[in-house]
C-alpha cells in the first residue's frame, strides 16, 4: 500500500560536516546526531532546535545511541574511544577505549545493562560504563555495524569481509554466519519480534534473514549504488533503507515492495532511526543535514 504524503523537515544550524549517526531517545522527544565535526548534537525534536552540543571527541563521531531509560547517550568515534554523556545536561560522564582503531557503531541492549560497539579492529565489544565485558572475534575485516535483538541476548554484526554474523551476547560465541552479499556488508538491523534481521551492502541489496536458521527469506533491490543503513519500523511492517544515491526508501514488508522513495538528501545517507511510536523517521547524511520525516 502506498504511503500518504510525507512531511520532511531539515534541522537548521546543525553540523558543518557529514552526519554519520542518528538516534531517538526512547520517549521520542530528543534526537542525537553524530558528525565528522567531532561533535554530537542533542535536538529538541518538536522544536527542531539544538539542546546541547557534546564536545570531547578528538576526531569524527560515527555513531550514537541512547540507553533504554533515555538518561545516557553513548557515542563512538574515529578517535578510537566511546564516550558516555548525560542526555539532560550534556555533561561528559566517562570515556572507554579498547578497540585501538576507529569505532564505527554502537547500540544499547534493551535491558540497559550493556552496550556494544564495532570497529576497524575487526571486533565487536560489549561494555558497561566501567569497562569491557565481552569480545566478539571472528570477522576478517572491519565491523561496520552492530545490532542487538530486542527479545533475546543476541548480537548481529555486519562486516567489510562480506558476511554478517550473529553472536550470543552473553558469552561471545558465534551463532550463525550470514553469507549472501557480494561484497562488504554495511548495515544490519533486527525486526521488532527478533525473528528476522535485515542486512544491506555495497552490492545494492537488502537481504532479509531468518534469525533462527540463518537462511535468506527475501531480497529487495531499488537503490542505485551501495546501501549504507537499514532500520525496521517499530510495528515490523515497514523497513527504511538509505544509501549512496541519497535516497531514503520505505519498503512494505507484507507486500515486499517499495512504498516510497524520499529524495531529500544530496549525498549518501549514512544513518536512519525510527522513533518508538513509529510516527517519525530521522536520517543523517554526508550532505551534513539531519532530516525528520513525519510518517
Amino acid at each position: 500500500m502506498p504511503v500518504p504524503e510525507i512531511n520532511v523537515q531539515t534541522f537548521q544550524n546543525g553540523h558543518p560536516n557529514a552526519v554519520y549517526g542518528v538516534a531517538f531517545s526512547p520517549d521520542g522527544r530528543q534526537l542525537a546526531s553524530a558528525s565528522l565535526d567531532n561533535h554530537v548534537k542533542l535536538w529538541d525534536v518538536q522544536k527542531g532546535e539544538v539542546l546541547h552540543t557534546l564536545k570531547g571527541h578528538g576526531d569524527g563521531v560515527y555513531a550514537v545511541a541512547y540507553d533504554p531509560a533515555g538518561k545516557k547517550v553513548v557515542s563512538a568515534s574515529l578517535d578510537q574511544s566511546l564516550k558516555i554523556w548525560d542526555s539532560q545536561t550534556g555533561a561528559a560522564e566517562g570515556s572507554l577505549t579498547g578497540h585501538g582503531a576507529y569505532v564505527t557503531s554502537v547500540k544499547y541492549a534493551r535491558d540497559g545493562k550493556v552496550f556494544v560497539s564495532g570497529g576497524y579492529d575487526k571486533m565487536a565489544r560489549s561494555w558497561t560504563p566501567s569497562g569491557q565485558v565481552q569480545l566478539f572475534s571472528g570477522h576478517q575485516d572491519v565491523v561496520y555495524s552492530v545490532a542487538i535483538s530486542p527479545v533475546a541476548p543476541l548480537l548481529a554484526t555486519a562486516s567489510k569481509d562480506g558476511t554478517a554474523r550473529t553472536w550470543n551476547l552473553q558469552d561471545g560465541t558465534e551463532q550463525k554466519q550470514l553469507s549472501g552479499h557480494e561484497g562488504p556488508v554495511e548495515g544490519v538491523s533486527f525486526s521488532p519480534d527478533g525473528k528476522q534481521c535485515a542486512t544491506v551492502g555495497q552490492d545494492g541489496l537488502i537481504i532479509l534473514w531468518d534469525v533462527a536458521t540463518g537462511m535468506v527469506r527475501n531480497r529487495l533491490r531499488g537503490h542505485e549504488g551501495y546501501v549504507k543503513t537499514v532500520a525496521y519500523a517499530p510495528d515490523g511492517k515497514q523497513l527504511a533503507s538509505g544509501g549512496q544515491d541519497g535516497t531514503v526508501r520505505l519498503w512494505d514488508l507484507e507486500q515486499l515492495r517499495s512504498q516510497a522513495v524520499l529524495k531529500s538528501h544530496r549525498n549518501t545517507v549514512y544513518s536512519l532511526a525510527y522513533a518508538a511510536d513509529g510516527k517519525l523517521l530521522a536520517s543523517g547524511s554526508f550532505d551534513r543535514h539531519v532530516k525528520l520525516y513525519r510518517l
